[in-house]
């Protein structure tokens, strides 16, 4: 997730298992999509190391993790990005 220029959930968890830039095998890696997709961060939890990102094309919202943050950015509510994104587990059969 990049930088392009709510209020935090209370029940916003994140989920059990989920893949971070930090442990995806390379070979994974290579095979995510390349995709780019752009939102605004709806949410994020700077002790916690996670948030949402409501996707612009569609009412949805995607989980966001801080090790999949490039640089030493830290996402705020409102903050609009850009980000790809790699299923959870990744499942790439």
């Amino acid at each position: 997730m990049t930088p392009e220029t709510g209020s935090l959930r209370r029940e916003m968890q994140p989920p059990s298992e989920y893949a971070t830039r930090a442990n995806r095998p390379s070979e994974v890696r290579e095979q995510m999509p390349k995709k780019i997709y752009h939102g605004k961060v709806s949410a994020f939890c700077r002790e916690k190391g996670f948030g949402m990102i409501r996707m612009e094309a569609a009412d949805d919202e995607v989980f966001v993790h801080i090790s999949d943050v490039e640089g030493e950015y830290i996402p705020l509510p409102g903050d609009k990005v850009r980000f790809c994104l790699c299923p959870i587990p990744p499942k790439l059969e």
